[in-house]
């Protein structure tokens, strides 16, 4: 069972590629990457704190003014948001993008399961914050857009990827 579970990512890789042995070699190469195992580990234990802290991270910050969306303001002309629920949304997004990416990086399956994980993984987070942390909201709202946060990192990660392959298999075929 074991030898199947490590192959299935290279098999993966193998199916959007020309040069099976070689996306097969650069599959376990970056699954067992120690810098992508190192970002997962720090990524996943910073969610679970942002997830699960006692009171809502942004208690008390004056979000609308804040640093990330004064520089978007300032460096991109965007204007700043009209409520909260914009910024909050947008955070979600941004918060779970990583998800999607070393999912992507570590494992190589495929943008829908990603999707899929990332769903899963902030229903988990919802439900928990609902039983667990009487201060803070579960909501559908964050469901989804940490939803999109995971696919769109996965379908980033998985199209540099693909390109990186492209490019590989080109350069030696």
């Amino acid at each position: 069972m074991g030898h199947i579970v490590t192959r299935v990512p290279a098999v993966l890789v193998a199916f959007v590629t020309d040069d099976r042995t070689r996306a097969a070699t650069y599959a376990r190469r970056m699954r067992r990457s120690p810098t992508h195992v190192a970002l997962a580990v720090a990524y996943l234990t910073a969610l679970a704190f942002i997830a699960f802290w006692p009171s809502p991270v942004d208690q008390g910050v004056d979000v609308l003014n804040s640093w990330p969306v004064r520089m978007l303001e300032s460096t991109f002309g965007i204007a700043r948001p009209v409520g909260y629920d914009v910024v909050q949304t947008a955070a979600n997004v941004v918060l779970f993008l990583p998800l999607g990416w070393l999912a992507v990086a570590l494992t190589r399956v495929r943008w829908w399961q990603v999707a899929l994980l990332g769903f899963l993984l902030s229903s988990g987070i919802e439900v928990g914050q609902a039983l667990l942390r009487p201060d803070r909201y579960a909501t559908v709202s964050d469901v989804v857009a940490n939803t999109v946060g995971a696919t769109l990192g996965a379908g980033a990660a998985a199209l540099l990827l693909h390109r990186h392959e492209r490019a590989s298999v080109g350069s030696h075929g």
